[in-house]
């Protein structure tokens, strides 16, 4: 299934790698893709993946990511 997060808080290339260094580390995630330009990420998974767990880690990093 695909996933599309709208995250605000990126401002830079660096955050957007960080938040991209985030999902691909993230087990059961493929294709990920970070745009900072429209400040959205969006990533492959499984149906069993806990997307709001994937939430609350970009949370954690500093910015605010919702479900587009």
């Amino acid at each position: 299934m695909e996933i599309k997060l709208k995250i605000d808080g990126m401002s830079c290339h660096h955050c957007s790698a960080r938040v991209q260094s985030f999902l691909e580390s993230q087990e059961g995630l493929s294709d990920v893709l970070v745009d900072l330009d429209r400040k959205k990420a969006g990533f492959s998974c499984n149906e069993d993946q806990d997307v709001e767990v994937i939430v609350q880690g970009i949370n954690a990093l500093g910015y605010k990511a919702v479900q587009d």
